[in-house]
């Protein structure tokens, strides 16, 4: 039953004129590590044109995974939620990836180890929720980035990702003086 709906979605993706575009930016999305190609095409579906965005916030804002504001004249809350104003099956598959991300693989090897030390180490001191979504913020950049970029996505430590950035912004301001 499921593997026909499933056969069924996969027939209406490639005979619908969805355009090259979608197909692209399947393909860019499936670079990542344990996404599958229901999950991906819900994102995509949820997203619609990623050109609909001009910045990663601005995605991060849809699918509703921002902080929401509790504030009144001078009072500034915090104790903040989840704003959930965005597409909240968008959210149900952000938050079943983000799950996946942060676990380790039957080999005790992590399935995103950037993410998996996100969660485990540099978030350990907050709750489980907060560190999920937390999680997901971060998912939700790296899909805006891929998408926008054109670039397929790889797992970098931080040090390296900060040291290339480094790097490129010192060439761009040789090039320019």
């Amino acid at each position: 039953m499921i593997d026909d709906l499933y056969a069924e979605i996969n027939v209406y993706i490639n005979d619908a004129d969805f355009g090259a575009k979608f197909h692209e930016d399947l393909d860019l999305l499936s670079s990542f590590k344990g996404l599958g190609s229901m999950t991906a095409i819900t994102l995509l579906s949820a997203i619609g044109s990623i050109d609909n965005f001009s910045k990663p916030q601005q995605l991060v804002a849809f699918f509703g995974v921002d902080p929401s504001v509790n504030e009144s004249g001078k009072f500034k809350g915090d104790k903040n939620k989840m704003s959930k104003r965005g597409t909240s099956i968008g959210r149900k598959v952000l938050y079943s990836f983000s799950l996946h991300c942060i676990r380790k693989s039957p080999n005790q090897k992590p399935v995103n180890s950037t993410l998996h030390h996100y969660y485990h180490e540099q978030l350990k001191h907050k709750k489980k929720k907060v560190r999920v979504v937390a999680v997901m913020n971060k998912l939700l950049r790296y899909v805006f980035s891929v998408l926008k970029n054109r670039n397929p996505y790889v797992v970098r430590d931080p040090k390296i990702h900060k040291r290339m950035f480094v790097e490129n912004n010192s060439k761009k301001n040789i090039l320019a003086a």
